[in-house]
């Protein structure tokens, strides 16, 4: 994964030797501070933060991302985006859900990553309790993603779960 993190910190670099930066550099700078931040966030925090650390903040970010769309599910807060056109389909007025996101897109994608993770946290030794709250929550996403009507979250999703049990045999 370093090695990912170097091959995209030099892809960042490669930006600053185009034909663009002699044009638009400011442009062109700003596309190389774009680019730059994730791994330089990714080092940061593989570097300075133990894995229990990480893996307790990616839990709780994605319960609070599933949770996030019960406002917008239930007509209390209004989207700032809007899903797909539902008309086409017979379904008058209706869009797809986005929630918190500007797209359906986004949230589809948000949603699939949440559910990989929630999925990886349940395991054997954990209380019936705890368990039984992660299916539930893998239930709700799993609504909340048929609703955005972009499959691919539900696509990467299921291939990464396909993947994480074939693991496991």
């Amino acid at each position: 994964i370093e090695l990912f993190a170097l091959l995209y910190i030099l892809f960042a670099i490669k930006t600053l030797i185009s034909y663009s930066s002699f044009g638009y550099p400011v442009t062109t700078l700003t596309i190389f501070i774009k680019l730059l931040m994730f791994p330089m966030l990714y080092l940061y925090f593989i570097i300075n933060m133990r894995s229990e650390t990480l893996m307790f903040l990616a839990k709780h970010f994605s319960i609070l991302i599933i949770l996030s769309f019960l406002p917008y599910i239930f007509g209390v807060l209004a989207p700032m985006g809007e899903g797909y056109d539902l008309s086409s389909f017979g379904l008058i007025g209706s869009f797809g859900l986005v929630g918190p996101f500007l797209n359906p897109h986004s949230a589809s994608l948000s949603l699939a990553f949440s559910m990989i993770v929630i999925s990886s946290n349940i395991r054997k030794e954990n209380q019936h309790r705890e368990n039984l709250f992660y299916v539930l929550l893998i239930a709700l996403g799993f609504y909340e993603i048929m609703n955005t009507y972009v499959r691919t979250g539900l696509v990467i999703y299921l291939l990464v779960l396909l993947y994480l049990y074939l693991r496991e045999i």
